[in-house]
């Protein structure tokens, strides 16, 4: 929000207040526009809408962070969802690639991970375990970092070999069409000092 905004959403939340039965002060109108301000105005509409509807808090006056979980959703559903992004990010990207996510934590935690080739050739059986292990790192950062982080880049096997990474030689068989393997080998680029 704005500093324009804060006449509408001091009826917005005015009205709430009287919806609850609450007086407000000038001091707490004041300090709940603040804690709220990185949000629009229609993202607050909707949290309280969303609040006053529930059978379980919407019998109590909202506080900010009641408002603040309704738009951006608790941690662990943000880390689940995150999740499904690294989980598609290995099918769509894989080793090779370099993976992009919109969100800058969830390259902050691959990095805790070791690297991103050794993830996409985690066995699935295994991904279960990283898959805990990233919801539990991703909900503790994201309730104790600051609001802007810096993204972390998360490098694939060539962008490995373009930065000079050593990458170890592998055979990979292939169908060419005519039932004929063929075989494939990566070479391996070498650290020039």
């Amino acid at each position: 929000m704005t500093a324009n905004d804060k006449t509408e959403f001091a009826k917005v939340w005015a009205t709430v207040a009287n919806l609850y039965g609450k007086n407000l002060s000038a001091q707490l109108l004041t300090l709940t526009f603040e804690v709220l301000k990185p949000y629009s105005l229609k993202q607050i509409k909707s949290g309280l809408s969303t609040h006053i509807r529930s059978t379980h808090s919407g019998a109590f006056f909202p506080k900010p962070a009641d408002i603040i979980q309704y738009i951006s959703g608790n941690a662990e559903q943000k880390a689940e969802h995150a999740w499904s992004d690294v989980v598609t990010a290995i099918r769509r990207t894989g080793a090779w690639g370099r993976p992009q996510f919109k969100d800058p934590l969830i390259g902050k935690i691959l990095s805790r991970f070791g690297d991103w080739k050794q993830l996409c050739h985690t066995h699935q059986t295994q991904l279960e375990s990283k898959k805990r292990s990233f919801i539990q790192h991703y909900t503790f950062l994201s309730e104790n970092l600051p609001e802007s982080i810096e993204s972390k880049v998360v490098d694939g096997l060539i962008n490995s070999q373009l930065n000079g990474q050593s990458v170890q030689t592998k055979h990979i068989p292939l169908s060419n069409g005519n039932d004929h393997l063929v075989q494939i080998k990566q070479s391996t680029s070498e650290t020039k000092h």
